[in-house]
């Protein structure tokens, strides 16, 4: 691009918008830069960087597709919020199965970029092999949360922190190495544990306020009439 700049070949108003095509780029895909300069031996080279937005172009279709699928994210949580867990996991199989082709297609295209670069991105590598069902997940993650520290009954609050353990277990398992990022359904869980205990602690507290308020009787014409005369006696 120097070279085109110098030479004329290249305007440059035209390079001024390539150079804050690419900037906007990394910054948007921070995690996967660091993942990418951090790793990688070919990121000691600045003209390599084109190599690390090809995956970049990769991973903008998969969030293009995200963003596409999202109203059918949205059902499957209000499937759970509504506690319709049947429905719901028969809704999340039908979402692998309808993006089944298209996790493959992300895949198959990862993995010729990380055979013509010789790069291999955990994050990126993991997010296309989870597919679009992942998000699905951290939906079941927070309704677990929430059984685990609302339910009433005390084994279904141990039948939920169980299920946490087993889904995490694997989830972890899936993880395939170093990620700068943590994982999204990671920060899913904690937030949806800080927030249910944030509202057991606002409950908890109105409810002691509530028992030590003054109870408040109302009192009928004719009660009112006799504790005045009573009063009027004394």
């Amino acid at each position: 691009m120097v070279d085109d700049l110098e030479s004329g070949k290249l305007p440059w108003r035209e390079c001024r918008w390539c150079l804050q095509i690419i900037f906007e780029t990394i910054l948007e895909n921070y995690a996967e830069y660091i993942d990418y300069n951090g790793i990688t031996t070919q990121s000691d080279y600045g003209q390599n960087l084109y190599m690390l937005l090809d995956f970049l172009r990769q991973a903008g279709f998969y969030q293009r597709t995200a963003w596409n699928l999202r109203p059918i994210f949205l059902a499957h949580e209000v499937l759970m919020q509504r506690d319709e867990r049947p429905m719901a996991a028969a809704w999340e199989v039908a979402v692998r199965e309808r993006t089944r082709i298209i996790t493959q297609d992300l895949l198959a295209g990862y993995r010729m970029l990380s055979l013509k670069y010789g790069i291999h991105l955990p994050s990126l590598y993991d997010l296309f092999r989870a597919g679009f069902s992942r998000q699905l997940v951290e939906h079941d993650l927070m309704w677990l949360a929430k059984r685990a520290l609302t339910a009433e009954n005390p084994k279904d609050r141990r039948d939920a922190v169980n299920d946490i353990v087993r889904l995490v277990e694997k989830l972890l398992d899936e993880i395939s190495g170093f990620h700068y990022r943590m994982a999204d359904w990671i920060e899913a869980l904690e937030e949806t544990i800080h927030h249910t205990r944030e509202k057991l602690d606002v409950f908890d507290e109105e409810t002691e306020i509530e028992y030590l308020r003054p109870r408040m009787h109302r009192l009928t014409s004719r009660e009112l009439l006799r504790q005045l005369e009573s009063w009027q006696r004394h």
